[in-house]
């Protein structure tokens, strides 16, 4: 019985030790933007930018989705 409380314990603490995955998720609608390609930028200054991600509209909707760790 030992055994098994034990080895549950230490299952459990190697789960919550676990990395966990952190994601952002942006999400919209855009009435008649259908085929058009929506950006996620970081601004640099001097009117310069840097893409982080990007979506195309279908259906009149967009979503982008990503670990935090690569934004």
């Amino acid at each position: 019985m030992r055994k098994i409380v034990s080895g549950l314990l230490i299952g459990l603490l190697f789960m919550g030790c676990a990395k966990q995955e952190t994601t952002y998720t942006i999400q919209g609608e855009w009435e008649g933007g259908d085929g058009k390609v929506v950006y996620l930028k970081k601004d640099l200054g001097d009117k310069k930018y840097e893409i982080l991600d990007s979506a195309i509209v279908v259906n009149g909707s967009f979503k982008m989705q990503k670990p935090l760790g690569d934004v």
